[in-house]
């Protein structure tokens, strides 16, 4: 009988290298996977948290519509926005007096309109200042940071449709909502035209 002895190959050890390498790559997949999902997941909540703030702004004008429809929001309106009832600057645009142009957003000859912010204080700050603002009355948002608010601008009278042309018995106004999402960082302001009467 013959006696087999077994031939043994030198081993260099590429299986473990190859394995390692292989282990690297999913390794790099497996926390691009996670990165991707992350980024995803922050884009969702950012999309959810705009959808909130545009129904909350949406609720809020409609809620301003009614309002104005329902109330002597003409005679209510002032200069102060008391009450969120403002009369609109929209006939009180500044000239910059050097050049005789339309003053620049938020230059010292620029008057801005109620419903916007910033410009150095320079505004009404409707939206900040207690009384300047009507808050959202309706049905709660969930998940809303703030409490949505809006306020009514008087813009002009204006012709009712089918009336005499210059009777001037209708009453036109901008009503402007502005709506928060999940965080104070998601604002969205909305606006309307409304005709009374």
């Amino acid at each position: 009988m013959k006696k087999i002895t077994p031939i043994h190959q030198q081993q260099t050890g590429s299986v473990l290298v190859i394995g390692l390498i292989i282990l690297l790559v999913i390794t790099f997949i497996g926390i691009s996977s996670i990165s991707s999902s992350r980024l995803e997941l922050k884009m969702a909540n950012n999309d959810r948290n705009h959808n909130l703030a545009l129904q909350a702004a949406e609720a809020a004008l409609r809620e301003g519509e009614q309002v104005a429809d329902s109330t002597s929001a003409k005679v209510l309106a002032n200069d102060t926005c008391t009450g969120g009832y403002c009369t609109s600057r929209g006939n009180e645009i500044a000239l910059d007096t050097a050049t005789a142009l339309a003053a620049v957003f938020c230059s010292a000859n620029y008057v801005p309109e109620r419903w916007e912010t910033g410009c150095g204080g320079t505004s009404l700050e409707v939206w900040t200042t207690a009384g300047r603002s009507m808050a959202y009355a309706g049905t709660a948002i969930p998940g809303v940071a703030v409490d949505p608010r809006y306020i009514i601008e008087f813009l002009s009278d204006v012709d009712c449709p089918g009336s005499a042309v210059g009777s001037l018995n209708c009453e036109l106004f901008r009503i402007t909502a502005l709506g928060y999402g999940g965080t104070e960082t998601s604002p969205v302001m909305l606006q309307s035209i409304f005709r009374k009467g």
